[in-house]
């Protein structure tokens, strides 16, 4: 018996695109319900936190020797944030720091904190609108 080409090649795109196209209930079901926060990023719940606490002085002191103004450049305030788990956590931050006594600016940084406790500032950007 034979089978035009074209029939043939369908059949083989259809066996071959089959286990693409079926859909697993049960993964579908886990996906978007499941806790996984693994790879985005989320709100961070208790930004009062000591150890995100602990992340935006790092961020700050960082900061500070970079501009080479040192310990005078002081966190004001965590004001907001999120975590994405990777290997380790990248942290973003919206804080209030300030030179001295001076009035406190809006900054957005990025840390990323490895398994083993080791910080690395990423970023750390004035916010210039509110």
């Amino acid at each position: 018996m034979d089978f035009p080409k074209s029939t043939l090649l369908l059949v083989l795109l259809l066996v071959w695109a089959a286990p693409s196209l079926s859909s697993n209930e049960e993964d579908q079901a886990e996906a978007p319900d499941s806790d996984t926060r693994f790879g985005r990023y989320v709100p961070i719940e208790n930004i009062s936190d000591p150890h995100i606490t602990a992340i935006a002085k790092f961020a700050v002191e960082e900061q500070g020797k970079k501009i080479g103004v040192g310990r005078q450049f002081v966190l004001t305030k965590v004001v907001s944030g999120e975590q994405q788990i990777v290997d380790g956590t990248n942290y973003h931050l919206v804080l209030l720091a300030a030179l001295g006594n001076g009035f406190p600016k809006k900054y957005q940084t990025f840390v990323y904190e490895s398994r083993q406790g080791e910080k690395e500032l990423d970023s750390f950007d004035p916010i210039l609108y509110p």
